[in-house]
């Protein structure tokens, strides 16, 4: 949950520039690189060991640990294409553009976020069978279903956002979506682990 704030943090602390980058993905080409690559592999790394009680529940984990994976080995378009004024020396590499790589990006960013609603709006909504479910349960099955809608519209928002509110939108609105997303999930996973 706080990979969004780190990063945002992060790279003010580092260069002074204030405002978030147009998205997460975009901090792969600063200074903070690290802490975005390193604390989505490990993120991954854990949805991936972690085994879950049904099938779904691993599946879905799995899925979205290659998605989070992608989404760090095939990064995003450059950074000084998309700085929206910010300065350009917060960029400190450049990668070739590669139509291929930064379309597989979106779809691997997709599938990891998507996959997390998923796990929040149907496995962990799921009772252990013969187990009435109590009151407690219904409350949680409720933030369960309302974190995973946050982030599905999250997704919608980002995919149709130029539709939504034009090409003159505020910059760092993707960046905005992804941080509401993982804050979402960040929140059913905690209530689901009786944190």
């Amino acid at each position: 949950m706080a990979l969004p704030l780190m990063l945002w943090t992060g790279l003010f602390w580092a260069t002074g520039w204030s405002e978030p980058l147009e998205s997460i993905s975009h901090y792969y080409y600063t200074r903070v690189s690290p802490v975005m690559v390193g604390t989505i592999s490990v993120i991954c790394l854990f949805l991936m060991i972690y085994k879950g009680k049904a099938l779904a529940d691993r599946i879905l984990t799995t899925t979205a640990a290659i998605g989070g994976f992608l989404v760090v080995l095939f990064p995003t378009d450059n950074l000084t294409s998309n700085l929206n004024g910010a300065p350009t020396y917060i960029s400190v590499t450049e990668l070739p553009e590669v139509k291929a790589r930064i379309v597989l990006h979106f779809a691997s960013a997709g599938l990891f976020i998507l996959s997390l609603a998923l796990l929040s709006c149907f496995v962990f909504t799921l009772s252990d069978e013969g187990k009435p479910r109590t009151p407690r349960k219904i409350l949680r099955n409720m933030v369960y279903r309302i974190c995973g809608s946050v982030m599905l519209v999250s997704i919608l928002v980002i995919a149709f956002q130029d539709r939504l509110f034009g090409t003159g939108h505020a910059i760092g609105m993707t960046f905005r979506g992804e941080a509401i997303a993982i804050w979402a999930f960040g929140f059913a996973w905690f209530v689901k682990g009786e944190t």
